[in-house]
């Protein structure tokens, strides 16, 4: 049986992921696809644009086979901590093959020459990377600098190699499957620039619909955000994932100025802290997900189905013999999904449509 596994947002799903679905069975001449998908808060720190459960079921009609959860405190991270909660998820399972991901590089051998030069050459790059930041720098222009200057690799185009945000991830992925020593085979899909990206596909969405279809945004979750920032001190603020005293002095200094989520994103933002990072850490805040939270080192309680279809039943057979961790299709009435249930109070507060809370969310069968 070959199984094939990506990691995924699908914020939304658009032929770009359809191509990519397809292009992932075809190369890796996959019997069954699993999907990793992120809840209903993603990497860029904010709400996905429509609940996890309906972004499963479009990833099941595009072509995978199962979906399942990425854990809040992965799909909320860095891209580092992203990929390897992913990673480490697939290595749970005990029999995925194969590993896709798109790159900007469809040169497989290039990038994972380049991601073991990053990982042995990061400790000599960490010294310059704190160097250039506290110039000005942004951290992955201090990051790119750096590598230019340590890595000795001259056959490398560093700077092209470090360019593209989906280079970035699938170097991510290449260092995550080193680290955890694992057997999966990574498979690069080279990017399609001809489709929209999810980015713009939002904007677009957003802005010719607005709430017509029940899309959510940060900004709807700004007074939540408001009402916890209020009730914090600096120790519990450098207590939260990705977040550093200069941003906890900050938050703390501006948090009066407050006026919504992106506002205050904007507010935080420095030249070495990015947007998408500030957002980030106010998302970690909002849903309580603490620096310990993130580990890779440790086994994963559960593994939560989001869907999946009925002719994936040998997989899932499969799986229960082969994964270290026990799947899951709901929650235990004890464990409180507090992301999922703050995303459906939002949702529902806002469009009036009937609260379901995570442990009683049905899976999706197709």
């Amino acid at each position: 049986m070959k199984i094939t596994g990506f990691i995924c947002e699908l914020n939304p799903l658009h032929d770009g992921h359809r191509y990519f679905i397809d292009c992932a069975r075809s190369k890796t001449d996959a019997d069954y696809l699993i999907a990793v998908m992120s809840g209903n808060f993603v990497q860029r720190g904010e709400p996905a644009v429509r609940p996890m459960h309906e972004r499963a079921q479009k990833a099941l009609e595009a072509g995978a086979d199962l979906v399942l959860q990425l854990p809040d405190p992965y799909a909320c991270a860095s891209a580092e901590f992203f990929a390897r909660g992913g990673v480490k998820l697939l290595c749970t399972l005990g029999c995925v093959s194969a590993l896709c991901f798109g790159a900007e590089c469809s040169n497989e051998a290039l990038l994972l020459s380049f991601s073991k030069a990053l990982t042995r050459y990061h400790d000599a790059m960490q010294p310059l990377i704190r160097s250039y930041l506290s110039g000005g720098m942004t951290y992955a222009a201090a990051r790119t600098k750096a590598a230019v200057e340590v890595i000795p690799e001259s056959v490398l185009d560093i700077g092209a190699l470090m360019k593209g945000a989906n280079n970035q991830l699938a170097l991510a992925y290449l260092q995550a499957l080193d680290a955890l020593d694992s057997d999966i085979r990574p498979s690069v899909i080279t990017r399609d620039s001809s489709f929209e990206s999810s980015s713009q596909i939002r904007s677009r969405m957003l802005e010719e619909c607005g709430n017509k279809f029940g899309y959510l945004t940060a900004d709807d979750f700004s007074v939540l955000l408001k009402e916890k920032l209020l009730r914090v001190s600096l120790d519990q603020l450098t207590g939260y994932l990705d977040v550093t005293e200069s941003l906890a002095h900050r938050i703390l200094n501006k948090r009066n100025e407050f006026m919504c989520w992106s506002q205050f994103t904007d507010l935080l933002h420095t030249k070495e802290m990015t947007r998408a990072r500030v957002s980030r850490c106010l998302c970690h805040i909002l849903l309580d997900i603490r620096k310990e939270d993130c580990r890779t080192d440790g086994s994963l309680p559960f593994i939560r189905i989001l869907g999946f279809k009925r002719s994936a039943a040998p997989l899932l057979s499969l799986i229960k013999q082969t994964s270290t961790a026990e799947l899951i299709t709901n929650l235990p009435t004890e464990c409180q999904d507090y992301a999922a249930d703050l995303y459906q109070s939002v949702m529902t507060d806002k469009y009036q449509v009937p609260f379901v809370e995570a442990h009683r969310q049905p899976v999706i069968v197709l």
